[in-house]
């Protein structure tokens, strides 16, 4: 399967933290990932060092599929958002742009196009979308290293197995790979420009990042036992703010974590 190959390192202004992790998963065939790259201020695309790109190099970085730059030239799905070196993000890919978008019924179409070329190259993968219609905030994650996941297009109100990005989001998206995936890292990139609630769930996000594979912000990916990896042993979830979702994780990891492999195997 074709993919994009990275033409310069990552982007130095985007999230450190996120090349961080980008740098400690490389290459490591069965390090359990689940990726959630959200950039939820539509701007961040058409601004001048291009930022949105980096969910598209992240995914090429972690080994997972990514479209092909030529397909979207070739159908010119993506105008206007593929920068001068011929990135693109996932999300403009299938349909992310501004607000005004939602209305935009040729985009729409294009959208639902290019994502039935997706779910048909792509039988394995998980896609997130919302109740619309519309793409805002869309990601496309190969799960075949470690999960049965279906696709999930197109009845997304008719399927329980869908993922649906409503509210804030981001509980939804936890809920569901928490519950299913253990092994799951969890990680929305930041929220480039956005303000208020955007810039509150962020912050949740990078937090639960941490609380749920029990991620240290200071030398990351290191075990209980000190060997460096992924563990949802004893998580400090303490922190996390909605006391609801932090009995929750609580409850799921102590749960999880007497089966986990010590060699961050699955464990489905």
């Amino acid at each position: 399967m074709k993919t994009m190959q990275l033409r310069k390192p990552l982007n130095e202004n985007a999230d450190n933290i996120l090349h961080q992790v980008v740098r400690m998963v490389r290459g490591a065939e069965d390090f359990p990932v689940v990726l959630a790259l959200a950039d939820m201020d539509s701007n961040a695309l058409t601004r001048p060092n291009n930022e949105g790109k980096t969910s598209v190099h992240i995914a090429i970085e972690l080994g997972y599929p990514a479209l092909a730059l030529d397909l979207c030239k070739k159908n010119n799905w993506v105008s206007g958002v593929v920068d001068h070196e011929g990135n693109a993000p996932l999300h403009a890919l299938i349909g992310k742009g501004s607000s005004g978008d939602i209305g935009d019924t040729k985009r729409q179409r294009e959208s639902s196009a290019l994502f039935d070329y997706l779910v048909e190259a792509y039988p394995h993968a998980l896609f997130i979308r919302n109740k619309q219609g519309y793409l805002p905030f869309v990601d496309a994650v190969d799960f075949t290293r470690f999960s049965n996941v279906k696709t999930m297009w197109p009845d997304i109100e008719d399927r329980p197995s869908c993922l649906t990005m409503q509210g804030l989001g981001g509980q939804t998206f936890l809920h569901h790979v928490v519950s299913h995936h253990s092994a799951a890292l969890i990680w929305v990139k930041r929220a480039l420009g956005a303000k208020s609630v955007f810039q509150d769930l962020a912050g949740f996000w990078k937090q639960v990042a941490y609380k749920v594979v029990g991620l240290n912000p200071d030398t990351l990916f290191v075990r209980s036992d000190g060997v460096p990896g992924c563990h949802p042993g004893v998580l400090p979830v303490d922190l996390c703010e909605d006391p609801e979702l932090r009995m929750f994780l609580k409850t799921r990891m102590q749960a999880i974590a007497p089966s986990w492999d010590p060699n961050c195997k699955p464990t489905l």
